[in-house]
């Protein structure tokens, strides 16, 4: 069962706690949890003016340094190609990002948040923070490992070259 604070969080009926846990409880969070995640977000991205993409990608770059190319962004966050390079560019046209080409590769390009963006940058860990706060709210620590591990053990990637598996 769901802690009452939980259901109200993500607006989650009792009713529905008990029916939809039973198939996907994990996809179903995933998706309740990414509609409350927007919502603490939300604010920040209409203060400056950006997209919820465009805010995926400034949190990722600052998140994450060592994936700084655009094929980092697709591969990890899951956002098409073509959306990414769209985005890319309008991060870069606002002052928010750079690119430079990479000493040892150049064709790769590395993206990297400029001083123009650290106000949006540190809004945005804010408001990532406040949501992370929330949905820890009335969790124990076993609790937390308990959702770490059927978190952990929902995902596998398949080895290299393996064939897919059905329910993958």
């Amino acid at each position: 069962m769901i802690c009452s604070k939980h259901m109200v969080l993500f607006g989650i009926s009792e009713g529905e706690s008990r029916v939809r846990m039973k198939k996907g409880k994990l996809l179903y969070f995933a998706a309740k949890g990414e509609a409350v995640y927007r919502a603490y977000c939300q604010p920040v991205c209409k203060t400056y003016g950006l997209s919820p993409t465009a805010f995926d990608v400034m949190m990722f770059l600052a998140n994450n340094p060592e994936c700084n190319t655009a094929r980092d962004i697709c591969r990890i966050r899951g956002i098409k190609s073509g959306i990414a390079s769209v985005t890319v560019e309008q991060l870069i046209g606002r002052g928010y990002l750079t690119r430079e080409t990479d000493g040892k590769d150049r064709r790769m390009q590395r993206l990297y948040s400029t001083a123009e963006a650290t106000p949006l940058v540190q809004a945005g860990q804010e408001a990532q923070r406040r949501f992370e706060e929330a949905i820890r709210q009335g969790l124990t620590a076993g609790d937390l490992c308990r959702i770490d591990t059927e978190a952990a053990g929902a995902y596998r990637p398949p080895e290299p070259g393996a064939k897919p598996v059905a329910g993958r």
